[in-house]
This record gives structure tokens, sequence and C-alpha cells, in this order.
């Protein structure tokens, strides 16, 4: 924390938990992952995948978002959430995705006596030949972030850009084009977060950087990336490696 009365340190982690019904040491897994969680004590945490009752089983300051089918999404950390996630499910999906209730979960966490901090987790479209898909997905997501520009905004979660995919990379500009920033590019952590390294990937495509944290400044509080890492584990905690930032949040003069 800084000593800056106006200045606020945050720990922000995103992960997706892979925590499919049929997965591999689905309960251990996530039985690490809730210890983990615990000693760490993160104060913004995104996870992606709690699909079937996954949550009872990590049973830490994590709330599912839901509506009518299950997201997979889940928000938690030590921040105070100010209301009940809200979760809204993409308008275009394709294949497996579609069965399921992928989307944005929405958030808005105290951050401080007078100020807050809206949180964003989501899960995009799976596949190399969707990027279409994708690109249409970041259009609804950049479409619920224009009515809450005042606010300081944190989007994290499993985005399945693929590197040299024209149709992503273009997203990806479309994101930074509406003043989110790159938390991995800005700090140089840019080691993939899915790769072969991991025994639950073997055999299962190429290393991607998936998994990603854009920030953006609101009106009265700026967001600083300070430092950013892949988090490794000798047992991994799923077939996805976590990310990890360390931000500063800067109140402005008025």
């Amino acid at each position: 924390m800084s000593e800056d009365p106006r200045e606020q340190s945050l720990s922000v982690l995103t992960l997706n938990a892979w925590a499919l019904p049929w997965s591999r040491h689905r309960r251990r897994r996530l039985r690490a992952l809730t210890e983990w969680l615990r000693e760490r004590g993160d104060d913004l945490v995104g996870l992606q995948e709690m699909w079937g009752g996954s949550l009872q089983h990590v049973a830490h300051r994590v709330q599912h978002g839901r509506e009518r089918r299950d997201s997979g999404l889940a928000v938690g950390g030590h921040l105070e959430l100010r209301d009940r996630p809200r979760v809204r499910a993409f308008r275009r999906a394709r294949g497996p995705d579609a069965l399921k209730g992928k989307g944005v979960l929405s958030a808005v966490a105290r951050l401080g006596e007078d100020s807050a901090i809206r949180v964003l987790v989501t899960h995009l479209q799976a596949g190399w030949r969707h990027g279409d898909v994708r690109a249409h997905q970041v259009d609804e997501i950049l479409e619920r972030t224009q009515a809450a520009a005042d606010l300081p905004t944190v989007l994290i979660g499993d985005f399945n850009l693929h590197a040299e995919h024209a149709e992503d990379e273009r997203s990806h500009r479309r994101l930074l084009s509406a003043g989110f920033r790159d938390v991995a590019e800005e700090t140089g952590a840019t080691e993939p977060t899915f790769h072969s390294a991991n025994r639950y990937v073997v055999g299962r495509g190429r290393a991607e950087r998936f998994d990603r944290i854009y920030v953006r400044c609101g009106r009265h509080v700026a967001l600083e990336a300070v430092e950013a890492a892949v988090l490794e584990h000798e047992h991994p905690l799923s077939d996805h490696h976590p990310l990890w930032a360390r931000l500063v949040a800067r109140t402005r003069d008025p």
C-alpha cells in the first residue's frame, strides 16, 4: 500500500480454471486453487470455466455470475463488491461454445471510501477458425464499457486471441483504440499462458497468450501497470497458467 492516500496498490489475477466436469484432476486442482488464493490474498480475481457447480469447491471470496445459463465466470478477491455480479451472454457464439453462457461478467468494487473500480471478466470464443466471432464479442464488450467510461476499468479473462491471426490482431487493436492498455505488453510479461510445458497441454496446439489483463483509466482515477507475470506451478492448477499484475490506482485532483 502506498503512503500517499491518493494511491492504492492492487493485485489482480486471472485464470481459466479448466473446471469442466470431465477435466483431469478437477477436484484436486480446485482444492489447491482455494488454498493458493487464500494464501495470496489478491484484491481482484477473475476465473473462467468454473462450470457445473465448480464454485462449491472454491470456497474463498469468489462469486459466480449467472444468468439463465452457466457462464463459467466468477469474480473474487479482497475488494468489496457493491452488488452481486451480473453476466450478459454473448449474442454470437459457435460450436460447443454456443451451448454455454459465455459472455461478460460485470461487477463494481469499492476502491477506498469515495471511489470505485469496474471489473469485467470474460471468456471469448475458442478456436483458430472463429476469429470473426471473437471480433463480434469484442464489439459487445466495448458496447458495455461505453456507458461506464467514468470508472476505472479492469478487463480480464481468456480472450482466446491467437498470435499471427489477422482478425484477432484487429480485435486487440480495437480494445487499445477504446482506451484499454494491455498490461503484459506494458510490462514486458508477454510469455504464453497456454503452452506444452504444462502437462495438461501437451499435444493440444501451439503456445499462446490467451489470458490477458487490460486496464483503462477513469475520469477521476488513473490505473498504472507496475509489473506482471505468468505464474507457473510445478503441479499446474489448470491447463492455463495464471496471469498476475500489480496496478497502482491514483486519484486525480478534481
